[in-house]
């Protein structure tokens, strides 16, 4: 009699382990179901043939400000490949290779070009470059290398690699994100400590159904990554994934990107996150750049960029932003050309009066909502 009832009790214990278990894990799946709808699925087919609406900036942008950036000898631009808001100022890189440091004020520090095969130079300078925070370090990707200079633009150190890198991002945790832009690698990306030692490869996904029986490529999706606030955004296939804290990969949104009425058609696409309801989407076949809006489903084609109907001035190109800014360079020829069409309460009328035809280009930050 006692053996049973000890048998029946630990039944009955099993079994309130397994709803309270039960009841838990429902429980976190309502929380985060109802903080975040993930992933959010986008069918590439319904925002090509979809009516389009007019996107104008004020709909994203909380503000603007505009930092003229200081002329002199050393501080000459050549084409602007990108620009990176650090804590002490801009970070600038031309088509010079060379690394260029404007304070807040737009006021010139100093100029990296180490262009060359010595030990203490960079062979070649890719795109991105990383920015490490925490340790106030620039990290360049120099083929199978990383070459550290710190936010005076001193040199501090080489990091050598087991493989080649394309781009360098640092996450949150301190860790590199180095990518590979090759889509015939079995990595996209590797996760690296800041000595270089692997932590985590990324694979990827894209080779597995480029081309079917007919020799008609299926998957055209590129790997792209993308630094969106806090984090990272990375695309593999017809994913776009969010790299977390602990470096899990999180679905963010799935691309459906096939082509509607073909069984074996893809659209390749390009991504940027704007904000937190905003997605760009850059589709190469038909050369146009899409803004969807996932909460409201609403498509704007963007052509020649966003229309500024803040201060009535040149479009906004909306590929390059971060999650907090839009930040862009206005070539002063540009600024000359529409000085009549710029609004006369806007700062930037000031900057226009003094500018002139071989200035360096202007700054253009837009804090978004």
């Amino acid at each position: 009699m006692l053996r049973k009832i000890r048998i029946v009790i630990r039944y009955l214990f099993i079994i309130l382990i397994f709803i309270q278990t039960s009841c838990h894990s429902e429980k976190v799946n309502q929380d985060s179901s109802t903080q975040v709808n993930l992933p959010v699925t986008i069918n590439l087919s319904e925002i090509i043939n979809s009516p389009q609406k007019n996107f104008n900036l004020s709909s994203i942008a909380e503000s603007i400000e505009y930092i003229r950036l200081e002329t002199c000898k050393e501080s000459i631009l050549d084409n602007i490949l990108t620009i990176v808001p650090i804590d002490v100022g801009y970070l600038i890189v031309d088509n010079t290779e060379s690394i260029f440091l404007f304070d807040q004020d737009g006021r010139f520090n100093w100029r990296i070009n180490n262009k060359g095969r010595g030990p203490t130079e960079y062979f070649e300078l890719s795109l991105p470059i990383g920015i490490d925070t925490a340790e106030n370090e620039i990290i360049i990707p120099d083929n199978k290398e990383l070459d550290i200079y710190d936010f005076a633009g001193n040199y501090e150190r080489k990091v050598i690699l087991q493989f080649k890198v394309s781009g360098a991002y640092v996450h949150p945790s301190g860790s590199y994100v180095l990518w590979r832009t090759s889509p015939f690698e079995n990595t996209i990306a590797y996760i690296t400590d800041r000595e270089g030692k692997i932590l985590k490869q990324i694979k990827n996904y894209n080779q597995s159904e480029r081309l079917n029986e007919s020799g008609i490529q299926k998957k055209q999706a590129i790997s792209q990554v993308e630094i969106y606030k806090d984090g990272i955004f990375l695309s593999n296939k017809d994913t776009i994934w969010y790299l977390d804290g602990s470096l899990k990969l999180i679905p963010w949104f799935i691309i459906n990107s096939k082509v509607k009425g073909f069984d074996d058609r893809y659209y390749t696409f390009g991504f940027d996150v704007l904000n937190d309801s905003t997605i760009g989407i850059f589709q190469f076949m038909k050369k146009e750049y899409y803004l969807y809006n996932v909460n409201t489903h609403e498509v704007s084609v963007i052509y020649d960029g966003i229309k500024d109907d803040i201060d009535n001035f040149s479009p906004v190109n909306p590929w390059s932003g971060n999650g907090y800014y839009l930040i862009s360079a206005i070539p002063p020829l540009t600024m000359i050309n529409n000085k009549s069409n710029i609004s006369k309460i806007s700062s930037l009328n000031n900057i226009v009066q003094l500018i002139k035809e071989d200035d360096n280009p202007v700054i253009r930050k837009i804090k978004l909502r």
